[in-house]
């Protein structure tokens, strides 16, 4: 297993494990049910493992820097929770050096701009979350669930992306080239 198949890899599991914990935290208090414990601060801890991940493979220091910092806040609030001192700060400094982190990560392959595209969205997401809250507080909730769907489809694309990229090589095979050799 090569460097870029085990960041792309580590990446996905890391998006997929995130945007799960934030559907099923947003879902159970949109139908009424209490938070469950932990969730969020597993999709905060979860996310920027996929930043470092894209941001390492596409060589974008920025982004590296910024996945690091998302990194250990983002672990720092899960270990916080863990252990029943909840910091929100760690929280908000691992949220905005993700937003940011992923709002300057570049690369010309579809799962790197749809990082990039998750990172502008955030924010405008999150404030439509805040208006639904003036209606009913839950509803905030429905930002959480936007997101985690967002980051679920990002990890599904991530290991559909290499799964679609080796197809491609396959369909190639068997075929002739005007010349009568495969192509």
């Amino acid at each position: 297993m090569g460097r870029a198949h085990l960041l792309r890899s580590c990446a996905a599991v890391a998006a997929v494990v995130g945007g799960v914990a934030w559907v099923v935290k947003g879902g159970a208090i949109l139908v009424g049910l209490d938070q469950p414990p932990l969730l969020l601060d597993v999709g905060v801890a979860a996310f920027p493992v996929t930043l470092v991940c894209l941001a390492a493979s596409a060589h974008r220091r920025a982004s590296l820097v910024l996945g690091v910092v998302s990194l250990v806040a983002g672990w720092l609030a899960l270990a916080t929770e863990v252990a029943g001192r909840a910091q929100g700060p760690t929280i908000l400094v691992s949220s905005l050096a993700l937003v940011l982190g992923l709002a300057l990560l570049g690369g010309e392959d579809p799962e790197r701009r749809a990082a990039r595209a998750l990172g502008l969205l955030t924010v405008p997401v999150l404030l439509v979350g805040g208006l639904l809250a003036l209606v009913a507080e839950p509803l905030i909730e429905v930002s959480t669930v936007v997101l985690g769907l967002a980051w679920l489809v990002l990890g599904l694309a991530l290991v559909g992306g290499r799964y679609a990229r080796a197809l491609r090589g396959f369909r190639g095979l068997g075929r002739t080239t005007s010349t009568g050799h495969g192509a």
